[in-house]
């Protein structure tokens, strides 16, 4: 209070000074001198409200997607439940999260302000932006098939090992032309070659140029980036944050372009065909928003989560040479339980929401009014230390055979229910026997001790040079 008195009074100061400088009458001046508490007063509320949006983006910022578990803390006492915000309602609780997502799933949509936000990159009718399930069923009814057979799975597995060996040639031939000596490589761009190729083949039936791939990776990492910051800023900071990003639109451009080019020349025998068929019931702009969202989601969550896992296998020798003897034992069972881990502590979901299209009860909570936003910071929930013991530590053992498992809904890196991520059963399939190859071929140097996460990030890329790795061939 003190120090907004003596902003006053400096800020009457200067304005006298300045009236008297312009030549203004005195009696001008006085009358403004009369109006300028008045005003001051009157938009106070909102410039506290603006601090306080401020000081809750800056938070989240500093301390990224686990700052729900210090928020948790700090405005709950622990509690399973707290509000964020008129709408908000950030969800730690089990039973209301397996409630919104699996048991009524039918009465939450992704509204939100950050959902219908990200519609505006993703498009509203795909997916990923599809806030009612009347957009959402269509597109999953016609990829399921081709994410849940076992055939289809095979020949997803089969493009993911094929392109992983033409990355393991190419990195061979970079170690030999550097005479055998460690080289480096960006895992994080490699990685995301790889699966933009199969994302490509498996889904368009269309062969990918690396300077294609370029560019369309360009364009996704920058609109993933934007889709998700926009769901942070708060309101009154988004006009400025959008001013800031004006290359968006330029973005969207290009990516609409790109999606038209797929579209035209989609093979044959593929989703993409299939979608474009009388029979899928998909229009002309849902079958846009479909394939926009599925080069949204279709690799960049495989590859960065895959980066994050050789990362975190590289920052311990205990487990990178575990890693080099399961290679060479062909033991797959310790690349999943990698990739369970690594989906534990990286969830490339890490945040979702669910508004409530009616009003609504859970027993053992209470209503849940129509219009309220459950938060669920899926990340949080990974890190939290009554599920897990030692949550910051990565340890694959903790999914071995013979441990405990987690409680129901405590591990959701696909999220649940029917709005589950369709690529699960893939990425199960093909991550292990991917990071089999690549230690089967190499060791791996990380030269960033710790990277962070990009956030907020519709998924979870690490920040700049964050995946250059000095590869060695194997002994």
């Amino acid at each position: 209070m003190l120090l907004t008195l003596a902003v006053m009074v400096l800020s009457l100061c200067s304005y006298v000074t300045l009236a008297s400088r312009l030549g203004y009458t005195p009696h001008f001046t006085l009358a403004l001198l009369a109006a300028l508490p008045i005003l001051f007063f009157k938009y106070l509320s909102a410039l506290k409200m603006f601090m306080s949006s401020f000081r809750m983006a800056t938070f989240f910022k500093w301390h990224g997607p686990t700052a729900f578990l210090l928020l948790r803390e700090k405005l709950s006492k622990g509690d399973e439940t707290f509000p964020i915000g008129k709408h908000n309602l950030v969800v730690f609780n089990l039973n209301i999260i397996k409630h919104c997502l699996v048991l009524k799933a039918y009465n939450y949509d992704k509204g939100g302000r950050a959902a219908r936000l990200m519609g505006e990159v993703v498009g509203p009718r795909g997916i990923l932006g599809a806030l009612d399930e009347d957009d959402h069923v269509p597109s999953h009814q016609v990829l399921n098939p081709h994410t849940k057979q076992a055939e289809r799975i095979q020949d997803f597995e089969d493009l993911v090992l094929e392109e992983t060996d033409n990355k393991v040639k190419e990195w061979a031939e970079l170690v030999a032309a550097h005479g055998g000596k460690a080289t480096e490589v960006d895992l994080y761009v490699d990685m995301n070659e790889i699966f933009f190729k199969v994302l490509y083949k498996f889904a368009f039936g269309i062969e990918l140029t690396k300077e294609k791939f370029r560019h369309v990776h360009h364009l996704i990492s920058q609109l993933e980036r934007y889709s998700a910051v926009v769901g942070f800023v708060p309101a009154r900071l988004l006009p400025m944050y959008k001013l800031y990003r004006s290359d968006v639109p330029g973005l969207v451009k290009g990516l609409n372009k790109v999606v038209e080019e797929i579209i035209e020349e989609g093979g044959a025998g593929s989703p993409l065909a299939e979608l474009q068929e009388a029979a899928a019931g998909v229009d002309g702009v849902q079958l846009r928003d479909t394939v926009k969202n599925l080069l949204f989601a279709g690799a960049t969550t495989a590859a960065n989560s895959l980066g994050w896992a050789v990362h975190l296998v590289t920052r311990d020798s205990k487990w990178g040479e575990r890693a080099a003897k399961a290679a060479t034992a062909k033991d797959l069972t310790f690349f999943k339980n990698v990739c369970l881990e690594t989906n534990r502590m990286y969830p490339q979901a890490n945040v979702i929401t669910r508004r409530a299209k009616s009003d609504d009860y859970v027993d053992g909570f209470g209503p849940i009014p129509k219009g309220r936003v459950l938060v669920v910071p899926i990340i949080a929930l990974h890190y939290h230390p009554v599920y897990y013991k030692n949550p910051q530590a990565f340890n694959p053992d903790r999914w071995a055979e013979g441990q405990k498992a987690p409680p129901l809904m405590s591990y959701i890196p696909f999220t649940a229910g029917p709005r589950q991520c369709i690529g699960q059963s893939l990425f199960n399939r093909a991550g292990p026997p991917l990071l089999m190859r690549l230690y089967d071929a190499f060791s791996f140097q990380a030269l960033q001790s710790y990277p962070t996460p990009k956030w907020p990030n519709a998924v979870l890329p690490p920040n700049a040079g964050g995946f250059r790795m000095l590869i060695r061939p194997s002994a």
